[in-house]
């Protein structure tokens, strides 16, 4: 699926950031330690998200995220990339209204 509204809205955010400021993100992303380990220490409500076409974080790597984390809950967003809340607001919306609302009360 081609959404060239997306590709467009993405494009602008990067075209208004400096190459410098690009290249420092990309270096970080690339260089960040594995901290997978530390997921099983979490003790705090978690809700992981993953867009169902994610093929940079996949759902199956976000779902054994989830599970490393103590009561965690995964949900997978259909028809999402890696981009889920730009691709499908509302879901993601009602998702965390949903957790929030659970988790708060």
């Amino acid at each position: 699926m081609k959404r060239t509204d997306l590709v467009e809205r993405v494009r602008r955010i990067i075209l208004r950031q400096t190459p410098k400021t690009i290249e420092s993100d990309l270096t970080a992303m690339r260089d960040r330690s594995d901290s997978t380990d530390f997921l099983a220490q979490l003790a705090l409500p978690t809700l992981v998200l993953a867009g169902e076409h994610d093929v940079i974080s996949s759902p199956a790597e976000s779902r054994a995220m989830a599970q490393k984390i103590t009561g965690a809950r995964f949900l997978e967003v259909a028809g999402a990339g890696h981009l889920t809340p730009l691709e499908q607001p509302a879901a993601v919306a009602q998702a965390l209204g949903d957790f929030f609302s659970e988790t708060l009360s």
